[in-house]
This record gives C-alpha cells, structure tokens and sequence, in this order.
C-alpha cells in the first residue's frame, strides 16, 4: 500500500514539475507546496514505520498494522482528489 502512496507522489511531483529523489522530500512536498499538513504528517507517519520494519527490522502491532493501513487509505483518498484537481 505504502507503494501505491508512493506512485500516487510521483504522479502528483510530476504535474507540479517537481522531482523528487527521496521519500522524506514528499513530506516537504505536502506540507509546503500543497499546503496540506495533515498528509505530510500522515505520509511521514507511515514512511517511519516502513523504515523501521524494512531497515531495522522492527516488527509492528496489530494495532500498528491497522492504523498505518487506515493512514494508507485516508492518503490515497485526499491524493487521488489533489489528482482531479490537476485536471
């Protein structure tokens, strides 16, 4: 899902003009050209625990599991609107 996240950014930079090579520059991205705080902090959120389990290996509560996949949805939701916006 983190994945889709992801896609759904680059397609966003893209029509903005903006490249963006690290995850931690979408956040920024959110946060200041789009000015939507509450994404920056949910995508932030979500990408820390990626790292985490991905390059410490640090294992996630079911409780954990659930509110990262509900941050996932929430952000593929408010994104695809930004996306209709663009067009």
């Amino acid at each position: 899902m983190y994945a889709a996240v992801l896609e759904v950014l680059h397609a966003l930079a893209l029509l903005d003009r903006f490249t963006v090579r690290n995850h931690l520059c979408f956040t920024y991205f959110l946060r200041d050209y789009h000015n939507r705080h509450d994404l920056s902090v949910l995508f932030d959120r979500c990408r820390k625990k990626r790292n985490s389990l991905v390059y410490y290996g640090k294992l996630l509560t079911a409780a954990e599991v659930e509110q990262r996949t509900q941050d996932t949805y929430t952000l593929l939701h408010e994104l695809s609107l930004i996306l209709e916006a663009h067009a």
